[in-house]
């Protein structure tokens, strides 16, 4: 649990709107650190600073109606207007324990072995490529007029982790009903089993609302097929408002995670009809693979994305894309596609971990903020399953 309290420290001090000062964030930081009967009152003046901010940024930051109003105003002076319209105390304390509730869920998932929540995005976050964005309807199932996302072509047999979601906001609906909604749930899922394996952390913008619907077709066309060339998929990410750097930095988030064999054993036996493997497959890698996914098998078995450090996250996804050792199509054509603008970006984020970290960062951030649903437009859904009263 102090390895847990260290972490949640951290991501809790990195306030998602920037009126903090590096000295306020550090006395954050130690102050969190901390039981809250430890805390002094000059403490406590932080930590609702802190709650303040983020629920400033709910409500401002995504839909850019927000700002920064400078460092030296008063904690009441910024405090947003429906604020004052609340019971301050308790809300500030129920704030706090829905972060601790989705950092620890998450931490909780990664050490029993579940499916990080970053995978529930199929390979770090493609399904908000459909034109609805970031709106959490991947997690509706089948029910009335809706047909689940998760029966598309691109997720079935692929996202996992839904489980991991509904734990999670049941926990925050538990403490803080109708505040955080499912979408802003994935948001902070992803960041939380990132950073919590090894990976970069950001800064979350919060304040995106549910859909009232799924866009099973939308996922099925807008969503990157592992067999499909580069200039497809360039097409889809630029669609979005994504550009090169986008796609190679999130497709680095297979740096975790397992793909079955039927979405590579194309490459293995008979690649584009010529009755031998892919050519820009390593060939001792390619013998490995076979061993997993004889020609005439299931095709469910499953390999690491990453053959070197699957459960890490790091830039050995690059270094093995050099290697020509990419599990998908989609992945080696990043590298293994001739004048492709997309290998000089393979090639820094092999040799700079760093570059990688940062690039990835802004890339979520970036995709996060697809076509938000915000103020009145959908809801918060009780339960991320269904929409509310059905």
């Amino acid at each position: 649990m102090g390895a847990l309290r260290r972490v949640l420290c951290r991501a809790l001090c990195r306030a998602p709107c920037s009126v903090l000062t590096r000295k306020q964030r550090g006395a954050l930081r130690r102050a969190l650190c901390r039981a809250p009967s430890e805390r002094s009152l000059y403490v406590e003046r932080f930590v609702e600073r802190f709650v303040e901010c983020l629920y400033s940024a709910r409500i401002k930051s995504i839909s850019g109606n927000g700002g920064n109003s400078g460092g030296n105003e008063s904690a009441s002076s910024t405090r947003p207007p429906l604020l004052t319209e609340l019971n301050y105390a308790s809300w500030k304390g129920k704030m706090e324990s829905c972060i601790c509730q989705i950092h620890d869920r998450a931490w909780m998932a990664i050490e029993d072995g579940y499916t990080s929540p970053m995978m529930t995005f199929t390979g770090g976050g493609e399904d908000v490529l459909k034109p609805k964005g970031c709106d959490g309807s991947i997690l509706l199932d089948n029910s009335g007029s809706i047909q689940s996302e998760k029966d598309a072509g691109p997720n079935t047999n692929s996202t996992r982790g839904f489980n991991v979601v509904d734990n999670i906001k049941t926990a925050v609906e538990n403490s803080c009903p109708a505040v955080v909604s499912c979408a802003d749930i994935l948001a902070l899922a992803a960041e939380a089993s990132v950073s919590l394996s090894g990976g970069p952390s950001w800064n979350v913008l919060l304040g995106r609302r549910d859909s009232l619907s799924a866009n099973q077709g939308g996922a099925n066309t807008s969503i990157p097929s592992p067999f499909e060339g580069l200039s497809n998929i360039t097409s889809k990410f630029s669609a979005v408002g994504l550009n090169i750097t986008d796609l190679v930095a999130l497709s680095g988030a297979h740096t975790f995670g397992r793909a079955q064999c039927r979405l590579f054993s194309n490459r293995l036996y008979n690649f584009g009809g010529t009755n031998n493997p892919d050519p820009t497959l390593n060939t001792s890698y390619s013998t490995s693979l076979q061993q997993i996914c004889p020609q005439n098998g299931s095709g469910f078995s499953v390999a690491n994305l990453d053959p070197t450090t699957p459960d890490g996250f790091d830039n050995n996804y690059f270094s093995n894309l050099q290697n020509n050792q990419g599990l998908l199509q989609s992945d080696q054509e990043l590298f293994s596609t001739t004048g492709a603008a997309t290998v000089s970006i393979v090639n820094s984020f092999a040799s700079s971990q760093a570059a990688f970290f940062q690039s990835f960062a802004q890339s979520m951030i970036n995709m996060g903020n697809i076509s938000p649903l915000t103020g009145s437009s959908g809801q918060i859904r009780s339960d991320c399953k269904k929409v509310n009263g059905s």
